[in-house]
């Protein structure tokens, strides 16, 4: 199924990420996909991130939350890029360490006291992620799960 975002039909199951243009002459959004391409399309952040909420491949991180989950903490751009990107590297999970230092998992990680750490025995995938994310705490009692706001 295709989804029009203004005068564009993309697949919206090949949709990685998308940015708004920082130029306030123009509207028009950066959608990048999976295989590394993208393109300009004319329209807003709004009316791409709604064709792609009605579609099924973006949470809404605005609508109201269940009763017994803890809010969508509200993302920027660049992090709901960064997201895309770690999500189509294969990783699943965010968590920082008491440290401040936040890492990227494949597999839910666990957590000791001090440090979250990969279940997986000899498996060393959790990248640093230096930035971003301040809604993450060291003593979360669960890592942070990506697909509360993206799709695969």
């Amino acid at each position: 199924m295709l989804i029009k975002i203004r005068n564009t039909l993309i697949d919206p199951e090949e949709v990685q990420t998308v940015t708004p243009d920082r130029n306030e002459e123009r509207e028009q959004v950066l959608i990048g996909f999976k295989g590394g391409c993208s393109c300009w399309i004319e329209g807003t952040m709004e009316e791409a991130e709604a064709a792609l909420i009605n579609a099924g491949v973006m949470i809404d991180t605005a609508a109201d939350p269940e009763e017994n989950e803890t809010p969508l903490p509200e993302l920027d751009a660049m992090e709901l890029w960064k997201l895309g990107d770690l999500n189509a590297a294969g990783f699943r999970y965010l968590a920082r360490d008491k440290d401040g230092k936040l890492y990227a998992f494949r597999h839910k990680p666990v957590f000791d006291g001090f440090y979250w750490s990969n279940p997986e025995p000899g498996s060393a995938d959790a990248p640093q992620v230096f930035e971003s994310f301040s809604f993450i705490n060291w003593d979360d009692n669960e890592p942070f799960e990506i697909s509360r706001i993206l799709k695969d």
